[in-house]
């Protein structure tokens, strides 16, 4: 009679629990609305930031429409249809209250590159955020324009074994070129020198 006494109150307390829990599902799922054809550098910038969304907690959707929207938070990413970002590569980052209480996150580019560093930036401040279920805590209303068109790294292969020793391996230009790319590099320059005679080159 005990044991059926126990099962009886642990299967009452795990239907209690569950409707406060699916309740609760709707304030985590996120949505990102996009341009209908996104580039694909608004492509991996809207990667990391639902890699970066994800690791809070959040249940992320992307969306080419508002219409298609299912999430009590959303984050409107498009390239500049109001023509207020003239210079190529420019972008702005605005947090906007929407009715229900929840922050609309909206991001803007001058074109597709633009919108990827809006992006990028975006996902970097959600990790710094304290709370969880405020992953837009650290984001700041901002509105960049680069100070010059090329901003480019140069690389010199003088040892050669030493250069195809990670050349050959794709994880490592993978977190390399994350890397540029959040830092606003747009130009990569490999100057082969296995020739010349070491510093020289």
């Amino acid at each position: 009679v005990l044991r059926s006494a126990i099962a009886a109150l642990s299967l009452f307390a795990v239907l209690a629990v569950q409707p406060a829990l699916s309740a609760a599902e709707p304030t985590r799922t996120l949505s990102i609305v996009t341009d209908p054809a996104p580039g694909r550098a608004t492509q991996h910038g809207l990667g990391k930031l639902e890699s970066a969304l994800v690791a809070r907690g959040c249940t992320v959707e992307i969306v080419n429409s508002a219409a298609a929207a299912t999430g009590a938070r959303r984050v409107i990413a498009s390239t500049n249809v109001t023509g207020s970002l003239a210079v190529p590569e420019s972008l702005a980052i605005s947090r906007v209250p929407q009715a229900a209480g929840a922050p609309l996150l909206a991001l803007r580019g001058a074109d597709d590159r633009g919108l990827m560093f809006a992006a990028l930036d975006a996902a970097d401040r959600v990790a710094w955020a304290g709370d969880p279920a405020e992953p837009f805590s650290e984001i700041r209303d901002t509105t960049e324009q680069p100070a010059v068109r090329d901003r480019s790294l140069s690389v010199y292969t003088m040892n050669r074994a030493q250069w195809e020793s990670r050349f050959y391996d794709e994880r490592y230009w993978e977190r390399y070129f994350d890397t540029l790319a959040a830092s606003r590099f747009n130009r990569f320059l490999i100057v082969l020198g296995y020739e010349n005679g070491g510093f020289l080159a």
